[in-house]
């Protein structure tokens, strides 16, 4: 699924603890990645995710973070890197 995520973002950008990914408003993305959300959290209970719905027809924000290692592990696990 988070390939998919990834293929959908409009943008990625390193954070010092993470990554941010923004989506373009899509009436079937939010149900998508709040099941990537839950999925998530269960066999990594060391990331934090935030939902951004910006208002109108404003862009989606997913953003993951957590301790140190957390962009080397992205990276690595999800094949995120900046850009877009």
């Amino acid at each position: 699924m988070i390939r998919e995520l990834t293929i959908l973002a409009q943008e990625i950008t390193a954070l010092d603890a993470g990554y941010k990914l923004r989506f373009a408003p899509d009436g079937g993305l939010l149900p998508r990645l709040a099941e990537f959300v839950e999925q998530e959290r269960q066999c990594c209970p060391f990331l934090q995710f935030t939902l951004t719905v910006e208002s109108a027809a404003g862009s989606i924000y997913l953003t993951i973070t957590g301790p140190e290692g957390t962009n080397a592990f992205l990276e690595d696990a999800f094949q995120l890197s900046e850009g877009r």
